[in-house]
């Protein structure tokens, strides 16, 4: 018989058995994407991905958000794929010892926020990933003006938060401005920081708003109101001079701004 042989061997002979047990384990389980960033944008695409070894079937077992599972066998030939819950799953590649899935949600909501997702080899062994989905925008602090020529300012800000600044798209910028009597408002919308304010008017008392805004529009809180008068010096004209020493002269001249 093969057991009594085996022990003959390791009775007689000095023989040497070695038994290799391949046990089911995750191997690797992170957030792909977005991979720069732990912290999910709502409406962006996030993507799981699990690296099985000697999973059950050949495959991996999916746990998602709301606590149902999805087995995928080692598939024969082609993809093998499915839903659980929020999440599109699949296998995309697999061989005799591991397989590589991924839990795909094209457009994460705001209701992922905190929700596990678990990836099994088997029945007991798996790992589990904590969803963060951005909270609403905070606030714009610290802004800066700054004129660039006679009628253009330049303004800028720091966001609060900058554990989440990627999942802010655009600022709104509402521009107050007194004048004939008068309160003119704008709205302009800001990709970029600094944003240059065209068109002023010199003498003109403004105010500036700053609101943020995330990748599914929600709007932060808005700044406090920043004050500023434009009142650049005026260009002067009709320059003349006159010699009253050898070392001396006199200059005078107009101001365009009355």
């Amino acid at each position: 018989m093969a057991t009594a042989s085996i022990y003959w061997c390791l009775v007689l002979a000095g023989c040497t058995l070695n038994l290799v047990v391949s046990m089911p384990s995750v191997f690797q389980f992170t957030q792909t994407s977005p991979a720069h960033y732990s912290i999910v944008c709502p409406g962006n695409k996030l993507v799981l991905t699990c690296i099985v070894k000697f999973g059950i079937n050949g495959g991996v077992i999916w746990k998602g958000d709301k606590g149902n599972t999805q087995l995928l066998p080692q598939p024969v030939g082609g993809s093998l794929n499915a839903i659980v819950d929020s999440f599109f799953v699949n296998i995309t590649h697999s061989n005799s010892t591991t397989v590589t899935s991924t839990a795909t949600n094209y457009s994460a909501s705001v209701t992922l926020d905190g929700a596990n997702v678990s990836c099994f080899a088997d029945g007991a062994t798996s790992k589990q990933l904590t969803i963060d989905i951005s909270n609403l925008p905070g606030s714009v602090k610290n802004v800066s003006v700054d004129p660039i020529d006679n009628n253009t300012l330049s303004i800028s800000w720091i966001y609060k938060n900058y554990e989440e600044e990627h999942c802010i798209t655009a600022y709104t910028i509402n521009v107050s401005a007194e004048y004939d009597g008068t309160l003119h408002n704008t709205i302009k919308s800001a990709s970029s920081n600094p944003f240059t304010i065209p068109s002023l008017i010199i003498g003109t008392n403004y105010s500036f708003i700053i609101i943020p805004i995330d990748t599914i529009g929600r709007e932060g809180p808005p700044s406090s109101l920043i004050q500023y008068i434009w009142n650049v010096p005026a260009q002067v004209v009709n320059i003349s001079w006159d010699q009253i020493s050898t070392d001396t002269i006199t200059i005078w001249w107009n101001n365009t701004q009355v």
